[in-house]
């Protein structure tokens, strides 16, 4: 819980900081959070929309929430920029 509050922090802080928002999206994952953790991966995607580690991270966060349709939208996403 001493991770959620410190990242909840960081990104309150500066909110366009992807990384801040990809760990905050790791420590909700963590703590089995994925809706929260899904909202966290797409910020750090919405600023960076290149950040291959936040788009894996959102295919497993989506699949432990059975969003397969998703899953698959976002693994085409990352093949086309990453082939």
């Amino acid at each position: 819980n001493n991770a959620l509050i410190f990242f909840k922090l960081a990104v309150g802080k500066n909110p366009g900081d992807k990384v801040m928002q990809y760990n905050l999206g790791n420590t909700h994952f963590a703590l089995s959070q994925f809706n929260d953790s899904v909202i966290c991966y797409k910020k750090a995607i919405l600023i960076d929309p290149a950040y291959v580690d936040a788009l894996n991270q959102l295919n497993s966060a989506l699949g432990y929430l059975n969003n397969v349709s998703t899953i698959k939208s976002v693994y085409n996403e990352i093949t086309s920029k990453y082939p």
